[in-house]
């Protein structure tokens, strides 16, 4: 839905997948005429945004929302069209969790599996990255007959927290004495060795990969790893922090890992030592891992396993729903979608009296969305959610999110009970599930926590996170 972090991996999807309806409700990026001419329509919606949204889900057999952050215009207005299935697309690691409005989600790192919410409806897909099909000829700087420094690169934003940067490594001299050039991308750091060579954003920086010999990676807050996607794609190697984003996806064999925390410079030094004495073993690495990424990780592979996702989730039941389009009956798309409009955006409220022209169950949604926004105060949020629920009924999304004001107040008994009804509307909502077993313990209910603990485990086996607790719950 929204250009702008995510735009590359829509993009991709709009030129491999056909009969596609791109819908742009926010900012167009730089890549919107790729967009434009990729997409069978093109929409972007510059004044009123919710009904000519509302509008757009209905008839679709998928909604996939590419949304930042979780803003709810996109699954609510999904919601209460009626879509016939709703999935969205996780770009980010800020705020995977609010999750439950979509039937399933699609998460670009495998990380972000346990972060979610419903990781039982959760698939991870990496974004595409281009992969020639073919490797260039190339020499490494260590093979008979090469006469050109050593080419090490290292591609980062330049907010990424490093353990150690390339710059770092140069600057305490554990590359004395080799013939070598160091290539900062993403970052413009002022290094006053001649040999260090920051370059700053590149919009395609494959040529520039595919002249290295190797890559450094040193952080340990790296969740999508399609840096190393990259580098592998050019042919270059790489040495990385042994974090999940890179242990979850390549062996020793095909990257080398730092073994002490935090990574020491002789380390890298030392790896580039014993590359120099196996030039065929470098060039093998080349070829082995660059058919590795490409039969993984490509823009090809990527539409394929989503568009395999569409298949399945068409043949099966969507998740439970929090609101339907029966909760508009009584008013119409164009007058609620006004109010929303206004509620899902910066501006003063001064919707006040449509809104009390609003049914019942129209007001509960718009009472719930001030609260999910942080448009209401703090100590009027409980009381807006209670008012929502009593207008509406029980609906997941309802139940949970008072639970958690009322566990907040410490009412830890009606809480508990919020959280088990949710529970019971959608039981592959693990939020819910862990914030029933956390109230059961603060209550020094053991055995309820145990049993909620085993109907948790029962409607969503498989999910790690819920797995590692078994040993923790056993403690108690």
């Amino acid at each position: 839905m929204d250009m702008g972090g995510a735009e590359n991996a829509i993009v991709q999807l709009l030129q491999e997948i056909d009969q596609t309806h791109m819908v742009v409700t926010h900012m167009e990026g730089m890549r919107a005429p790729e967009a434009q001419a990729s997409a069978e329509r093109y929409t972007f919606l510059k004044g009123a945004r919710f009904a000519p949204l509302m509008e757009a889900c209905r008839t679709a057999p998928i909604t996939h929302l590419h949304t930042i952050n979780d803003h709810l215009l996109g699954p609510l207005a999904a919601q209460l069209a009626g879509a016939k299935r709703i999935i969205q697309t996780i770009h980010n690691d800020f705020q995977p969790l609010a999750c439950h409005l979509v039937d399933h989600s699609i998460t670009v790192g495998a990380e972000l599996l346990e972060l979610i919410a419903t990781p039982a409806r959760a698939t991870w897909i990496p974004n595409g990255i281009e992969i020639p099909a073919e490797l260039p000829p190339f020499q490494f700087w260590c093979e008979t007959g090469v006469e050109r420094p050593l080419r090490i690169v290292e591609m980062r934003r330049p907010d990424k927290l490093m353990e150690l940067t390339l710059q770092e490594i140069v600057e305490k001299g554990a590359l004395d004495g080799l013939d070598f050039e160091a290539i900062g991308i993403g970052f413009d750091t002022a290094c006053d060795d001649p040999r260090v060579h920051n370059m700053g954003p590149i919009p395609d920086p494959s040529p520039l990969l595919a002249s290295a010999d190797v890559l450094v990676m040193a952080t340990t807050t790296e969740t999508f790893g399609r840096t190393v996607y990259e580098a592998m794609a050019a042919g270059t190697l790489a040495m990385v922090t042994p974090i999940p984003a890179f242990t979850r996806v390549f062996t020793p064999e095909q990257v080398a890992y730092f073994d002490t925390s935090p990574p020491q410079p002789l380390a890298f030094r030392k790896w580039l030592e014993d590359l120099a004495k196996d030039p065929a073993r470098c060039r093998q690495m080349r070829s082995d891992n660059h058919r590795f990424v490409q039969a993984r990780f490509s823009v090809a592979t990527m539409a394929q396993r989503t568009e395999a996702l569409y298949q399945k989730l068409l043949s099966s039941e969507p998740a439970p729903r929090s609101f339907q389009p029966a909760d508009l009956e009584g008013t119409t798309p164009e007058f609620f979608g006004a109010i929303m409009d206004q509620v899902l955006s910066s501006e003063p409220l001064t919707c006040q009296a449509q809104f009390d022209q609003l049914p019942p169950t129209a007001r509960a949604i718009v009472l719930w969305a001030l609260v999910r926004t942080q448009r209401a105060l703090p100590e009027n949020r409980p009381r807006l959610l209670a008012r929502a629920f009593t207008l509406a009924g029980p609906r997941p999304i309802l139940c949970m999110d008072l639970g958690h004001a009322l566990r907040d107040l410490g009412d830890l008994e009606r809480a508990e009970k919020l959280y088990k009804q949710t529970t019971q509307l959608d039981p592959q909502n693990a939020e819910a599930h862990l914030a029933r077993i956390d109230c059961l313990l603060q209550q020094g209910n053991r055995l309820g926590a145990r049993t909620a603990f085993a109907s948790a485990i029962k409607a969503n086996p498989g999910v790690p996170y819920l797995q590692r607790m078994e040993a923790t719950l056993a403690n108690h």
